[in-house]
């Protein structure tokens, strides 16, 4: 007989029951936070989240030339992938052993904000006219909107996981969710003036970030 089995038969019922149950439960965590796991379900959702919210504001405001533009196409789909890139790295942060390192997150935070800056303010069609106040709460409101459900998804991939580090976590992530709102509404939205992307885009993409920063702080507060 093994070690472990004499081990087991010998301890009372109650704590072979903890044994077994402690035996499951770090299974369970093990496999939730593989690498592959955690950056393959992350990029899927988040495609999934953005194809979805693409064709609900087709709905909601039909079709926009912007949604077939080659340039604006094309800008959009840059920015969705350096978003995802940012993503996959926060992802990495949630898994023991295997974090960023907070160069590759610095390059990957920098992509982002790059992609949103100039994607926003490349030529693209000729504009609708209408009051800058109006334009730029309707844009702030519907890129916070979508960046909910992302929100989410963060937080559902990583709720059994120890996060080391919650300021990383939840700065890096909430900017790859700002991007990747952005870049899903920048589809719709006619106007890249450099006023309007920074009044209205890019100060959503930072509420974005600090709201994440704030629920991933409150969570790492929660679960001590």
């Amino acid at each position: 007989m093994s070690h472990d089995a004499t081990t087991s038969s010998t301890l009372p019922p109650a704590l072979h029951d903890l044994r077994a149950q402690l035996g499951d439960e770090l299974g369970r965590t093990d496999a939730a936070v593989r690498p592959s796991n955690l950056v393959r379900r992350g990029a899927f959702g988040v495609l999934l989240l953005a194809i979805v919210a693409i064709f609900m504001l087709a709905l909601a405001f039909g079709w926009r030339p912007t949604m077939v533009h080659p340039v604006a196409g094309t800008s959009a789909l840059i920015q969705m992938l350096a978003a995802l890139t940012l993503f996959a790295l926060t992802m990495r942060e949630a898994i023991p052993g295997q974090r960023s390192h907070p160069l590759a997150l610095l390059l990957g935070a920098l992509c982002a904000l790059t992609t949103h800056l100039g994607g926003g303010m490349l030529p693209m069609l000729p504009r609708i006219d209408a009051p800058a106040t109006a334009k730029g709460i309707v844009c702030y409101s519907i890129e916070f909107g979508l960046a909910i459900p992302i929100i989410a998804l963060l937080l559902a991939l990583v709720h059994r996981s120890l996060v080391p580090s919650p300021l990383r976590f939840g700065l890096a992530g909430g900017l790859a969710v700002g991007v990747a709102s952005d870049a899903i509404w920048r589809l719709v939205c006619p106007y890249n003036d450099l006023h309007h992307v920074l009044t209205a885009h890019s100060t959503a993409v930072l509420s974005i970030t600090f709201a994440a920063l704030a629920i991933v702080t409150l969570r790492d507060w929660l679960r001590r």
